[in-house]
């Protein structure tokens, strides 16, 4: 006995959704899907309906919707890199440090032993001590003659401030002596007048002087 096998033109069949499928289509839209995804799923609970060849669908045609994707270029993400990193080094900025700040910071300078230098009393550190670590060439760069026009009194942590901005060196405090003619002055400058400072160099064995105006504001 022969049997005769009947196959299909196509595997697949034209349908229309009734409903919103995830991962499938939406709601009139007309698609080609396999006889067996048919049969077995779409058709069951009025998922889906042939279309049959010469009858309208059952519901109006909807074409779903395919957003483009965008791929951002190379040359797109170079152009927008430095606007990031100038708006990143905008945001960080700060400002920069006055005399008043460097001058609190140096007086946070810790406690030593006395010494005697060129008549003065001068605060020794150990020889590991970074803070001593400058020489007289190093403060060359302050001017021979600097005139301070701030508010009175000036400190000692003014001066050290002054070294700060000319030199980029944190000398401390007690490494610094202020002279008015022969009188050494112990403790801040008062008064508007014509001063010698000096700065000690321990890693020198030496000292810098200079001329020291102090201008009445």
């Amino acid at each position: 006995m022969l049997r005769t096998f009947v196959r299909h033109a196509s595997s697949s069949v034209e349908i229309q959704l009734l409903q919103d499928i995830p991962q499938v289509g939406v709601r009139g839209e007309v698609l080609r899907v396999s006889r067996g995804h048919m049969r077995n799923y779409l058709q069951l609970n009025n998922r889906a309906a042939y279309i049959v060849k010469g009858q309208q669908p059952p519901l109006p045609v909807v074409k779903r919707e395919v957003k483009p994707v965008v791929t951002k270029t190379k040359a797109a993400e170079d152009v927008a890199e430095p606007s990031a990193v100038k708006k990143t080094a905008t945001e960080t900025a700060k400002p920069a440090p006055t005399l008043e700040d460097l001058g609190a910071l140096l007086q946070k300078a810790s406690k030593r032993k006395d010494s005697v230098f060129g008549g003065a009393q001068f605060q020794k550190s150990s020889s590991s001590d970074a803070a001593l670590d400058y020489s007289v060439s190093d403060l060359k760069v302050i001017p021979d003659h600097y005139t301070h026009t701030g508010k009175l009194p000036v400190t000692r942590a003014d001066l050290a401030a002054v070294i700060v901005k000319y030199t980029g060196i944190a000398v401390p405090e007690n490494q610094i002596r202020v002279n008015h003619g022969t009188v050494t002055i112990e403790g801040a400058i008062e008064a508007a007048g014509e001063y010698t400072w000096t700065i000690n160099v321990p890693a020198d064995q030496d000292s810098v002087t200079k001329k020291l105006t102090i201008a009445s504001k």
